[in-house]
């Protein structure tokens, strides 16, 4: 929260902060290696398809809530809506993914995920590439 204030990685509060945790990721990880048996069992990343799962949902997510954040930002800061407004302004896409999650549920057992991941993925390539279009002289609807 406090980066824009700050200087993100200007400030050296910030830098100390990341050094910190990288240093504790560092030793957490160091830890678990050595441990008889670890909270965290690091050598299931030698699996190549849960190590795909894991850098594809953190991949999913990061974009996610990134497109989260600088919708409303956008509309508050550049446009001069209200928190109200920019709220409803991601309604609708939060309603599409809380009806798709009930959809892609339904349709895990009918088909196989992969198919289901990639259409996830090209839906969000081309929503991402219709926001790219959205400038200031955009309306509310």
């Amino acid at each position: 929260d406090e980066g824009p204030k700050e200087g993100w990685f200007e400030s050296e509060f910030i830098l100390l902060i990341a050094f910190y945790s990288f240093l504790a990721l560092v030793i957490s990880v160091t830890w678990e290696y050595y441990q008889e048996k670890p909270v965290v069992d690091i050598f299931i990343f030698k699996n190549r398809a849960f190590t795909g799962a894991v850098v594809l949902i953190f991949t999913v997510s990061f974009v996610l809530s990134g497109t989260g954040f600088l919708i409303p930002f956008l509309t508050q800061t550049l446009m001069g809506y209200t928190a109200m407004d920019a709220g409803l302004i991601s309604l609708p896409g939060t309603i599409v993914q809380m009806i798709g999650i009930q959809i892609v549920g339904y349709l895990a057992d009918k088909f196989e995920i992969r198919k289901l991941i990639l259409f996830g993925l090209i839906s969000m390539i081309f929503s991402i590439w219709y926001f790219s279009s959205l400038n200031l002289d955009a309306g509310f609807y």
